[in-house]
């Protein structure tokens, strides 16, 4: 089952994990800035990366952004990955609690189409038969 297929929306259903994420981080003040670009770029660390690494990012919301999206061409050296993670405050249950309330909403969401679907469709038959029509 597609949006399409359902004659639903484009811009209707859309999950945005990494405002989610966001969102949890600034209620729970984890969002320690400051400290994430310092540690990107002390070269003292040793993080076992060469600098730069082709997985970049410019401002707080970018990391957190590339942290939800998978990029498997350039993919975070695991060193950096935990060091910047402990850097900013994120701890597994920040990604834990963000991950399952992305999957509840997508489960929600797809109820919704469900239900949406199944409603056009009968619609449609009932129509199509002239027992009812629109009002």
């Amino acid at each position: 089952m597609t949006k399409l297929s359902c004659n639903i929306d484009e811009d209707s259903y859309q999950i945005n994990a990494a405002h989610m994420l966001h969102e949890h981080l600034t209620r729970k003040h984890k969002d320690h800035t400051d400290r994430l670009f310092g540690i990107y770029k002390i070269e003292e660390l040793n993080l076992g990366i060469k600098y730069p690494t082709e997985r970049s990012f410019h401002t707080p919301y970018e990391y957190e952004k590339a942290l939800i999206t998978e990029d498997e061409e350039h993919s975070w050296p695991a060193v950096l990955f935990v060091a910047l993670m402990n850097a900013y405050g994120i701890e597994k249950e920040d990604l834990l609690e963000t991950g399952r309330a992305v999957e509840q909403l997508g489960n929600k969401y797809i109820a919704d189409m469900t239900v949406e679907y199944e409603a056009k469709m009968s619609e449609g038959t009932t129509n199509s038969h002239g027992t009812f029509s629109k009002k």
